[in-house]
């Protein structure tokens, strides 16, 4: 049976898990913005670092990873949009009406799947944190920080980087060379609010 006979009887609420997505036009700009969209990633990644730690050589303090990251990603956003003039949509981010019937339910399964395994690993921490009512605002911030920064490592390894390397390359070379990458990128640890005593790392560097 080819491949397309099994996505139709898989059906749309099966097909993602067999990663057998709709195919999405190709990244359609010019070598001058595929040359920006890499230089967005080595001044972000490469010279201003995720944790910003070129201020530290600068000596100058660096902002709370809650303002950092999200600081980060709003810039990214802006340098694709502005530097690059490119539309979000031919890096990927799509609007949701844009979104198929097979990517819409994925998403829903995989977001509920990953909230229940993340409260069955961290479970201790989340009684902690649900034990004092205190701490309950900290924590949201710790989750939401998490939240944004893996998005925002999703954007520059598989939107910005992928994406040029991909078009400039072949697929799976531009797929290989980005994976490495987003694999020996630095983590960012995340501290609790004091009162839970204990500290979060938040680590993506997965496929999409």
């Amino acid at each position: 049976m080819t491949t397309a006979g099994w996505a139709e009887r898989l059906g749309p609420h099966l097909r993602g898990h067999a990663f057998l997505f709709e195919a999405k036009p190709e990244a359609a700009y010019g070598s001058s913005s595929g040359l920006r969209l890499l230089l967005v990633f080595l001044l972000l990644e490469g010279v201003l670092g995720p944790r910003l730690s070129l201020l530290s050589l600068l000596r100058v303090p660096i902002p709370p990873s809650w303002l950092r990251v999200p600081v980060l990603l709003g810039f990214a956003l802006m340098l694709v949009r502005f530097f690059a003039r490119l539309q979000l949509s031919q890096i990927g981010l799509y609007p949701w009406r844009d979104w198929s019937r097979t990517e819409k339910s994925y998403f829903v399964q995989v977001f509920l799947l990953a909230n229940v395994v993340f409260s069955v690993l961290f479970v201790d921490r989340l009684q902690g944190a649900f034990a004092e009512r205190s701490s309950w605002g900290g924590a949201a911030v710790v989750l939401l920080t998490c939240f944004v920064w893996g998005f925002y490592q999703e954007l520059m390894y598989r939107g910005i980087l992928q994406t040029e390397l991909v078009r400039r390359f072949r697929p799976l070379l531009g797929i290989l060379v980005s994976n490495c990458l987003s694999r020996s990128a630095h983590s960012t640890s995340i501290t609790f609010p004091r009162r839970l005593r204990t500290r979060s790392r938040c680590s993506w560097g997965s496929s999409r």
